[in-house]
């Protein structure tokens, strides 16, 4: 993430400068630097609502260290990411907008950032529940946590 933030900021950094060639380079770092200060602070904001989501899902932590799993309900489940989403990856965590948490099985990586992305969750024919995420073409194996 911070990777990226640098990367956005550093082509931010590089229109200002071709967009004001004669501005002096003090106007373009402190471009950069309030451009910093408010990824900063995103990211401060970012760390604040892992640390949410993590203190959740110890909630749902058994003594003996594995996940207190929801029962399983094979109905389909129609509902909205409730934090930015920024792609799938094995042992993901999501939370969606009508309360159940819901945790990806598949080891299947796909960078994708989008706010509050639409879900639909459903079983498939093998048994297991899939998790279809707007914008992404192929569902991902979950189990549902909470």
């Amino acid at each position: 993430m911070r990777i990226l933030i640098s990367i956005i900021m550093a082509a931010i950094a590089t229109v200002c400068i071709v967009a004001e060639p004669s501005a002096p380079a003090s106007n373009a770092e402190s471009v950069v630097a309030q451009l910093t200060a408010k990824y900063d602070a995103k990211l401060a904001a970012q760390g604040a609502r892992i640390a949410a989501l993590e203190a959740r899902v110890a909630a749902l932590e058994m003594t003996d260290g594995s996940v207190a799993k929801a029962p399983i309900s094979r109905s389909v489940v129609e509902s909205r990411i409730t934090s930015n989403f920024e792609g799938l990856d094995m042992d993901k965590v999501f939370i969606l907008a009508n309360g159940q948490i819901w945790r990806q099985t598949e080891p299947y990586i796909w960078i994708y950032i989008s706010i509050m992305p639409k879900v639909t969750i459903y079983p498939s024919d093998s048994g297991v529940m899939k998790m279809q995420v707007e914008g992404i073409r192929r569902a991902v194996s979950v189990e549902r946590l909470k």
